[in-house]
This record gives structure tokens, sequence and C-alpha cells, in this order.
């Protein structure tokens, strides 16, 4: 993201500190997770470390919104969460850590002696070859670290060894895909498997946003040339059915989509979209989102929170969802378990306990 003002993500947050008034105090007021990072970003050899990218990862908030700060723009307060908050970090459940650990640091005693550990660990980070493995022992589940390590290619696993020892194993790689797309046939397959994924998923207590299509009104589909054309969607996770289409009358051969209620279909799952949200399922990537409309901004919005994405798309839209996802996006089959599968995986922030 680059502004008229020449800073953008990759700017230091050091530098933009010393050269932005009031900089530091804006980002409190923002978000005041940023009280509890203020320790941590006095060093000068951590601030001088990380970018704005690194830091906005550390508090779970969108990048663009530090960038705003930075060039001068009022930007509305984000929702505080705990900075340990553990969800939205896309951390995978586990890691192959059989391969020799090439890096190891303790930050127990560091703690201990009232200090910060992040100098040492990206001291550590730096010395260490592109391909190593770090282990980093804690006496807290450390998911700022794991979002920050996350934010620079690593993926990463957690597991508690006793009340106040906890072990992260972080291993360099390709960043976890954030968006998974399911290719519909225009039939009402696509998007009766997502009704019944989001079913599922809240069952199983996961925190949903997003809009899914209606069983009844997906079964009217196919029934166009008797005038029945009603399209309704279901916002996540209440069940809120709006009904998007326009019914033209009993000659008509298609349907009118009602724009003004998708919109507010949109506003109303923009409300409901937060950095505490499992998962995001939208029920069409469609004309409306290839056109910059819809719910397109709803999926940049998730991305930047780190919530994951499923998303039906029909293949002529295709080629517009992958040049607005790009390397965040890969597509799965029109398969339930295999789609339940990568929701289940990408939707929570897994801690396996001993």
């Amino acid at each position: 993201m680059q502004t008229s003002s020449g800073i953008n993500e990759q700017a230091i947050f050091l530098d933009t500190w010393l050269k932005t008034r009031d900089f530091f105090e804006r980002l409190c007021d923002y978000n005041h997770a940023f009280r509890e990072l203020r320790a941590v970003l006095n060093n000068e050899q951590v601030a001088g470390s990380l970018s704005l990218a690194d830091v906005a990862s550390m508090v779970n908030c969108p990048v663009a919104d530090l960038v705003a700060i930075a060039n001068g723009e009022d930007i509305q307060a984000s929702p505080t969460l705990p900075l340990n908050y553990a969800g939205g970090d896309g951390a995978p459940d586990e890691v192959d850590s059989n391969e020799t650990t090439t890096g190891y640091l303790d930050t127990r005693p560091i703690f201990d002696r009232g200090q910060e550990p992040l100098a040492e660990i990206l001291k550590l980070l730096k010395s260490s070859p592109p391909e190593s493995h770090l282990v980093i022992d804690a006496p807290f589940h450390p998911a700022p670290l794991r979002r920050l390590m996350q934010q620079r290619g690593y993926v990463s696993h957690a597991r508690q060894i006793s009340g106040e020892h906890w072990r992260c194993t972080f291993v360099p790689g390709v960043a976890p895909f954030r968006i998974a797309a399911i290719v519909s046939d225009g039939t009402a397959t696509t998007g009766a498997i997502l009704t019944g994924i989001a079913d599922t998923l809240r069952e199983e207590g996961f925190s949903l946003a997003g809009a899914v299509q209606d069983p009844e009104s997906a079964e009217q589909q196919a029934n166009v040339e008797h005038g029945m054309c009603d399209m309704d969607l279901l916002v996540l996770p209440d069940g809120k059915r709006f009904t998007i289409t326009q019914n033209l009358g009993t000659q008509a051969t298609s349907c009118r989509l009602d724009h003004q209620a998708l919109e507010d279909v949109v506003a109303l799952v923009d409300q409901r979209l937060d950095a505490s949200t499992d998962l995001l399922i939208l029920n069409k990537f469609g004309k409306r989102e290839a056109e910059g409309a819809g719910f397109r901004q709803t999926i940049g919005h998730a991305i930047e929170l780190g919530v994951p994405v499923i998303v039906a798309v029909n293949p002529a839209q295709r080629g517009a969802l992958s040049d607005f996802a790009g390397d965040d996006l890969e597509y799965l089959p029109e398969n339930l378990n295999a789609i339940l599968n990568w929701c289940r995986r990408k939707g929570h922030c897994h801690v396996i306990e001993d």
C-alpha cells in the first residue's frame, strides 16, 4: 500500500514514530492494545527492526489503518482485543517439528528480570539460517509473536508444557492460503454445501460472519420459468433473512438482482465481522464483486484482520477473483468433507495441550 507521502506498510516503525507528530498517542487512541506494546516498542533496537506491517500483525489490526494514521488521516477506533488474544492469527494446528532445531531461546528468565525479550528473538531470527526451525519458550501463549512470525513467512505450533510454560515451534514456509473458493456449476449445490457447512461449524462453536443461501430459495432457482426467482440470503451467525432479487413477473426468464438489498446485506456482514471472527463464509463472488462492489471490500477487510474466507465463484468470475486475491487464494473441490476440513484447519488457532 503506497501513499502520496511515501509512507507504506514496509516503513520502519521507529522512523515513522520519530517523524510523525503524536504518532504513538494516536495509535493508542485507535487501539488500546498499543499501550501494552509501549515497553516493547520503546526499545529502539526493536522499533528499528519492525515495519508497520509487523506491528499491525502483532496487534492484530489492519495495516492500512496504521499507514493512514502515519499519514495524518483520521481513523475510527478499532475494537480492542487482549494483546494475547489467540484468534485470527491464522496459525495451523501443527507443524513438522521433527527436523533439527537450529535456533532456541527461553524467554522466561528475560521476563523474570522485568525485561522484554523481543529484541533477543529478532537477534536470533537474524542470525539463524533461512531454513532454521526456531523454538521459543515463554511463560504464556505468545500470540503476538506468532502473528509477527507469520507476517514474516513462518508457520507455527504452540503447546502448553505446564501452567506457565509454553513452547512455540516456528518453521519457515509459504504463508498459508487465506481464501478458499469453490467453483460453482450454476446449480444450487454449492450454495447448499456452504449453508450446511455454516450450520455444522456454528454447532461446533465457531464464530462466523458472512451470508449464505437460504435452502428454500435455493430450491426455487431452477423454477424461473414459473416466475419463482427469489434469492434469499441468511446473514450469519443468526440467520437474519434478506431477499436480494426482484421478481419480474410470470413471463420472466431470469431474475434481477436488487442492488440495494445486497448492499444492506453487505453492511450488516461488515458490522459483524471483526478480529474475533473465526471464519467468513460468502455465498458468491459474482459480477458485483468483480466490478469492485458487493462483498469485495468485505473480503479484503477479513484478510487484513487475519480472518480466513470461503466463497463460491462461478467460472465467468474466476479470473477476477484470482486477480483480486492473488497468492492468498486456493481452489477446493465441491466436496463437503474437503471444505469442512479446510474450514476447521483455518478457522481456529489450535492449541495442543499435553
